[in-house]
């Protein structure tokens, strides 16, 4: 299934809440084809993607990791 990216984005968000992570610890940014999510520290990504594979979501998109200057973001794109 080809997720509409305001889909994508909404379970992304809905992910994060499971997670256990509160708004304020992460900054989200959509591109054309993804949902990025930004954090403070490399071990929040590393827990988000532990999340992330035993999702639905680990099915159907590609998680990546990527530095972007002081934050570390997880980008969720689909395929």
């Amino acid at each position: 299934m080809k997720w509409k990216l305001e889909d994508l984005k909404h379970e992304v968000i809905r992910l994060l809440g499971g997670a256990g992570f509160p708004p304020e610890h992460y900054l989200i940014k959509t591109g054309d084809d993804y949902v990025a999510v930004f954090f403070d520290k490399k071990e929040a990504v590393d827990y988000f993607r532990l999340d992330f594979d035993s999702s639905e979501l680990a099915n159907e998109c590609i998680f990546e990791y990527r530095k972007d200057g002081k934050r570390h973001g997880a980008y969720i794109r689909t395929w």
